[in-house]
């Protein structure tokens, strides 16, 4: 059974956030959540409108549409153009398959300027930065997880934010969890 199905009635429970959690542990849990403020706004505010941009403007460029050996071909299907160069790659008489060259030719084309509008649109190092934010909000989430608490308090905190963010013990924290409430269970001399 997912442990977030055994810890969520337990936090639940409590009906109120935990009072009294130490300020270092506070404090873990305010950058994680400016982390992901700075994620989602970069990401609503710069990101999305950039790539959705750059993805109308590469999906206006037109596409090549042929006829070779009475079969059609298509730049805006993959599978053409797969078949095209297969085609190419293994002709003996590299000379019998003008049109297929052509046509892939045609497909480069076509993938070259995509990476040009990515490129110039911004979208590509939007897409990085928000490869970056998401890595911090990553990062702060298990810095979280990993902060070694001793207070019933801060366990208790630990719980509720794993939950919220759905981090399952199964998914490598069950070790801190345990070595938490060991820490607890000996701080409260019990």
């Amino acid at each position: 059974m997912a442990t977030a199905a055994l810890i969520a009635p337990a936090v639940a429970a409590t009906h109120s956030a935990p009072v009294g959690i130490s300020p270092a542990f506070a404090a873990l849990i305010a950058a994680n959540a400016a982390a992901e403020k700075a994620c989602k706004v970069y990401d609503a505010n710069v990101c999305a409108p950039l790539t959705a941009k750059a993805r109308t403007q590469a999906e206006a460029l037109p596409h090549t549409a042929v006829i070779i050996r009475d079969r059609a071909f298509s730049t805006a299907v993959p599978a053409d153009v797969m078949l095209s160069r297969a085609i190419i790659a293994g002709a003996r008489d590299k000379r019998g398959y003008r049109d297929h060259r052509t046509f892939a030719a045609a497909a480069i084309r076509r993938k070259r300027a995509e990476k040009r509008i990515w490129a110039q649109s911004g979208a590509a190092a939007a897409s990085e930065e928000s490869d970056r934010l998401t890595d911090v909000w990553a990062d702060a989430q298990g810095t979280v997880a990993a902060h070694p608490v001793s207070t019933a308090a801060d366990l208790h905190a630990k719980l509720a934010f794993m939950l919220a963010y759905g981090m399952a013990a199964e998914d490598g924290w069950f070790p801190y969890l345990v070595a938490d409430a060991a820490r607890v269970v000996k701080m409260e001399g019990r």
